[in-house]
């Protein structure tokens, strides 16, 4: 037998993680004993003769990482995400998976499958091509040709009915407007990637038609919720710009960005008299589409990303701002109101902002809900995306200074239930690296292995020595032991006897540079919180 002695190891006291020194007793696969100590070890060592004993001073043990949230491309080999998700100490992944056959290869990471599906017909065939899926996932609009979105709600009693979780992508949005954000998203990839189309589609011309619709676009947040401030964002970064003070050019922007797509009017509300109301041109005249902004909010982005505010599609507040917050909020307001007659377990993926973290916890006492949020919406802001840097295009997008600090007290305070990589990687070629458009570029940021110590270095920023502790563990309950419950994981996710011996040993407080391959947001930045050993099943792997 091994056993593993560690000055800080992970364990569960009536429900709530405590991190004690202990020895750790592996038992074939499995963890056998675990015994608390503050012996020597050359003490423990002669207490257990029979036991290969490691010492560990000044690191902590934790369950292996499950990662419930990754994406894989035919271009991208599954064999080399797998390995790298190993590094990052991820013992269980989860791969999403469609109807269709889908060979999972041969790994020592333990690999899951989430069936994506839109229709209950997807949902029959899926099943019975992959019986052995662990969760169903929804998208509640389609963000590009293979993803499949939510097209019926009666999904939702089958689903209950199988006793699976549902976890849902919540963003949704108007497709006018996404489109405006993303206009290639529809595309065949070799059409996205031909540079004679390419040239005449970039003016929008040829989507104009196609982007219309005869609804109305409003903004869902009213003024008086904008005045709601709970404690988590008490404080305010005061380096956010004001509402008032950047609804004038930003608008001016969005109209100039808006033109080929129909009539925009907006109304900016100075609060004397009546609003002043900007019309676009339209280049569009038979379009019917009218969207008007009664009491405009502000958007939140920050103060140097608006000094450097243009109409230049390679400055990353273009694709920000066609991307708001509350079509989030929209999608989750959606599901919430298809729940009243079904208790079918709803877990809400990729969620960006804080405000809508605050609306599904508002429901939780009623509802059987859960949330996560993603380690590149802590660790990064808008003002950290360099001009044409299209390899953080994501979605939802990284959002500003303010939603990061707030998504930081929120984990610390431990108001995150889950928190998943959303590793979808996107080959340089469909990133337009070169043109550094993020209007042409595919969303979706390159980040496994990555997730543990993104988390805590931008954690570990905002602490105080003697809180270290207690965020290690909330960072082994939100990757660790959430993440397994959901997924009905039952024997591993925390480290208790006859448990799975998946374990990750590193060092909060050493750090290294990472040196990846180039299409990794985390390449060059500097992570605290080194991997010294991964154990899969007992056995040592890294």
């Amino acid at each position: 037998m091994k056993g593993i002695l560690c000055d800080n190891v992970v364990l569960e006291h009536q429900n709530l993680l405590e991190a004690k020194r202990a020895l750790v007793i592996i038992d074939n696969e499995s963890i056998g004993e675990i015994v608390e100590t503050e012996s020597s070890l050359q003490e423990v060592i002669e207490a257990y003769p029979h036991v290969e004993i490691t010492y560990h001073p000044h690191s902590y043990l934790m369950p292996g990482l499950v990662d419930s949230n990754i994406k894989s491309t035919i271009r991208m080999p599954l064999e080399r995400l797998l390995k790298r998700a190993l590094t990052g100490g991820v013992t269980t992944a989860c791969i999403e998976v469609g109807p269709e056959p889908y060979l999972i290869p041969e790994s020592t990471l333990d690999i899951k499958k989430v069936l994506c599906v839109g229709t209950i017909e997807d949902l029959e065939l899926g099943l019975e091509e992959h019986p052995d899926v662990l969760a169903i996932k929804c998208y509640l609009c389609k963000q590009n040709n293979r993803i499949k979105h939510l097209l019926s709600f009666d999904l939702l009693q089958t689903i209950y009915d199988l006793d699976m979780p549902l976890i849902v992508d919540s963003s949704t949005t108007s497709e006018r407007f996404l489109y405006m954000a993303s206009p290639y998203r529809g595309l065949e990839l070799s059409t996205r990637n031909s540079t004679s189309f390419l040239d005449k589609a970039r003016t929008f011309e040829n989507y104009a038609e196609a982007n219309d619709r005869d609804i109305e676009e409003v903004d869902s947040y009213s003024s008086e919720e904008e005045n709601k401030h709970t404690s988590e964002d008490s404080d305010e970064d005061s380096s956010e710009i004001k509402p008032q003070a950047k609804s004038n050019a930003l608008i001016e922007s969005e109209i100039e960005s808006y033109s080929k797509s129909g009539i925009t009017e907006l109304r900016i509300s100075s609060g004397e008299g009546s609003p002043d109301t900007l019309t676009s041109s339209p280049d569009t005249p038979t379009s019917s589409l009218l969207r008007s902004r009664t009491n405009l909010r502000g958007f939140n982005i920050s103060v140097d990303t608006a000094k450097s505010f243009s109409r230049d599609e390679t400055i990353y507040t273009n694709y920000l701002l066609n991307i708001p917050q509350n079509w989030e909020l929209r999608g989750i307001q959606n599901i919430i109101s298809h729940l009243e007659n079904t208790s079918v377990r709803v877990h809400f993926a990729n969620i960006s902002s804080y405000k809508n973290i605050k609306k599904i916890r508002s429901y939780k006492k009623s509802l059987n809900l859960t949330f996560e949020t993603c380690p590149h919406y802590v660790y990064f802001s808008d003002i950290d995306v360099h001009p044409k840097d299209t390899r953080f295009k994501t979605f939802p997008p990284i959002r500003d200074v303010h939603n990061r600090k707030v998504l930081i007290s929120m984990l610390k305070s431990g108001k995150i239930d889950m928190v998943s990589s959303n590793h979808n990687p996107i080959t340089p070629e469909f990133k337009f690296l070169d043109y550094g458009e993020f209007r042409r570029a595919l969303p979706g940021v390159d980040v496994l292995g990555f997730s543990l110590q993104a988390l805590w270095t931008k954690l570990f920023q905002y602490c105080e020595p003697s809180e270290y502790s207690r965020v290690i563990c909330e960072i082994s309950r939100t990757m660790s032991t959430q993440p397994s419950k959901l997924l009905g994981l039952d024997d591993r996710g925390s480290i208790a006897s006859g448990k799975k011996a998946d374990l990750v040993i590193w060092k909060p407080f050493e750090s290294e540079v990472v040196q990846k391959n180039r299409m990794c947001i985390y390449n060059g930045q500097t992570l605290f919180g080194k991997i010294i050993k991964v154990y899969k099943n007992g056995k040592l792997i890294i």
